[in-house]
């Protein structure tokens, strides 16, 4: 179709003694259509076409029903009992304009795409050869709805504390988190509940706060909530995977992460040729920035989230009352008060060890546990200094594998806690602590001082 001013051009050139030739050539047109123009005059032919078939929707309500829902016999009835002649197409338009049939599936509410509003994660199962041979893996994805910006990572096994490990990783190394993540209805960050009046996991909602974000749950059924994501999959098993060789799970991961993170991050989408890398640059602004120190989910303990050891291998409590009935068979009521005075006694010496050391400062002592800290002398007065280097000490001790405290607060300082409880422990493993935390605390406080 020749636009209306085109066609004014073509016939006002025309008249100027401009040839048919040159004006096709000008504009680009064909000679033939040139001449059809310039015998219109310039104007745009009157198009008519046959008024549209209307049918009644009682008559169309009554035929669905009585053809119980059969649109070929509804189409013969309207031809030999109703006199109505309509092609097959036509009524079948007609039938979806007055929702009468199969109603179609509601689709999820669409969401506008806007800048720093939403982030998506899933995960999908493949099963890839890795040096030959067929591996199960679980592919792991979060994507920026706005920008489209992608982090990929491969599992042998996929749960909570996996799923924390890579979200940290990615949104570290965007170095941005929008508000919210849409996630699917499964257990690994939902407590109860779904879409809308999903309850998550008070573990997971607390780190997602860290970053700067909440979980929200798409509504059941409404999966394609996460299109965005669901086609950063499509994408993998098309453009990733295809003509690709992997020795290993590693292997798998840096050619992932660097086609995720590099070739889809620069590259232009193929309908809006949205490139993400400028996408993310006007994003930015809109998004949370993280601080750069955030704490990997591994080393979290120290800050009072839950400790994995406290949980089985499900992650659900154990049967703890088992353990104390078959000790007390065992041992009876005498030895369970001998072990604890043992462990009281090795408490107080502890406590005297502190109390004898220049760096070390005795905050509580009761039973067999026993709460200190390590305070340079210089450092005495500088609670907030104190309380992040002995959080430093305790990460570090615990992770050298030689001792094991815990910490705990005590009148809103950080302090080291000590519960003797091993029935192998001994005086000289105590002495032996003393002296751990005093040169691991000089270390600390000489690289920050």
């Amino acid at each position: 179709m020749i636009e209306p001013e085109k066609r004014k051009a073509i016939y006002l050139l025309s008249k100027e003694g401009m040839s048919v030739r040159e004006i096709a050539r000008r504009l680009r047109v064909s000679r033939k259509a040139v001449r059809r123009i310039i015998r219109q005059g310039g104007e745009a032919p009157t198009v008519s076409r046959p008024e549209k078939i209307r049918i009644d929707r009682s008559l169309l309500e009554r035929l669905h029903k009585e053809c119980e829902g059969w649109k070929h016999r509804i189409h013969e009835k309207l031809e030999k009992e109703e006199k109505i002649k309509v092609a097959y197409s036509t009524l079948t338009r007609i039938l979806r304009d007055h929702g009468i049939g199969r109603e179609s599936e509601r689709r999820c509410d669409r969401v506008p795409d806007e800048p720093g509003a939403e982030m998506q994660h899933d995960t999908s199962p493949y099963t890839l050869d890795l040096g030959g041979q067929p591996t199960r893996v679980i592919a792991s994805s979060i994507y920026l709805r706005y920008s489209k910006r992608r982090y990929l990572r491969f599992y042998r096994r996929f749960d909570r504390f996996r799923m924390k490990c890579f979200l940290h990783e990615a949104l570290l190394y965007w170095g941005y988190a929008a508000k919210i993540c849409i996630i699917d209805n499964t257990n690994l960050a939902r407590l109860r509940g779904t879409g809308e009046d999903a309850v998550m996991v008070l573990e997971m909602a607390a780190f997602a706060k860290q970053y700067g974000y909440k979980f929200v749950c798409h509504a059941i059924g409404h999966s394609n909530r996460k299109a965005g994501e669901e086609r950063s999959f499509w994408t993998v098993e098309t453009n990733f995977f295809p003509g690709r060789t992997f020795r290993d799970l590693e292997d798998l991961n840096a050619q992932g992460i660097d086609w995720a993170t590099v070739r889809m991050y620069h590259r232009p989408l193929t309908k809006s040729r949205l490139i993400s890398a400028a996408a993310f640059e006007h994003e930015r602004a809109y998004l949370t920035q993280l601080p750069p120190h955030l704490p990997a989910p591994y080393r979290v303990h120290v800050f009072g989230l839950p400790w994995l050891s406290e949980y089985g291998l499900q992650q659900t409590r154990g049967f703890r009352a088992l353990k104390v009935w078959m000790s007390l068979k065992h041992h009876g009521l005498s030895g369970y008060a001998e072990a604890i005075a043992r462990d009281i006694a090795l408490a107080e010496h502890l406590a005297r060890l502190v109390d004898a050391s220049a760096d070390l400062e005795r905050l509580a002592a009761g039973l067999s546990v026993v709460c200190f800290r390590y305070v340079p002398p210089a450092w005495r007065g500088d609670a907030a200094r104190l309380d992040k280097l002995n959080k430093a000490l305790l990460e570090t001790l615990q992770s050298n594998g030689q001792a094991f405290l815990s910490s705990t607060t005590f009148d809103d300082t950080f302090a080291l806690r000590a519960c003797i409880v091993n029935p192998r422990t001994r005086p000289e493993d105590l002495e032996r602590l003393v002296a751990l935390v005093g040169e691991l605390g000089a270390q600390l406080a000489g690289k920050t001082a």
